[in-house]
């Protein structure tokens, strides 16, 4: 619950909460009734916002790679041979269970 929504509820509790002026904050020594949230409550921008972006480019980038494997193995296929940077990889020791 952000501040601003705390005010609000206390705001519409007061008949409720019989001692709504005598609650203060812990770090300031002003009573919460009577702070001005526009001045206190400054937020960060939310990060989640940028988390789309990241996704989208990691989709987009695996897209790109099955692509370019699906291209590498239609010109192996149709040519019988690989493009240039498929075939300059160097040799790995688990290459044997391909072969």
């Amino acid at each position: 619950m952000t501040f601003i929504e705390y005010l609000a509820w206390l705001i519409t509790k007061q008949k409720h909460i019989t001692d709504y002026e005598e609650i203060f904050c812990n770090n300031l020594d002003n009573k919460v009734i009577d702070l001005d949230p526009t001045k206190l409550c400054k937020t960060q921008q939310d990060w989640t916002d940028y988390i789309y972006y990241i996704i989208t480019a990691e989709i987009l980038l695996l897209v790109l790679l099955i692509g370019k494997v699906s291209y590498d193995y239609w010109v192996f296929k149709t040519a019988g041979y690989l493009p240039w940077p498929a075939s300059k990889m160097p040799k790995l020791p688990c290459d044997w269970l391909c072969e």
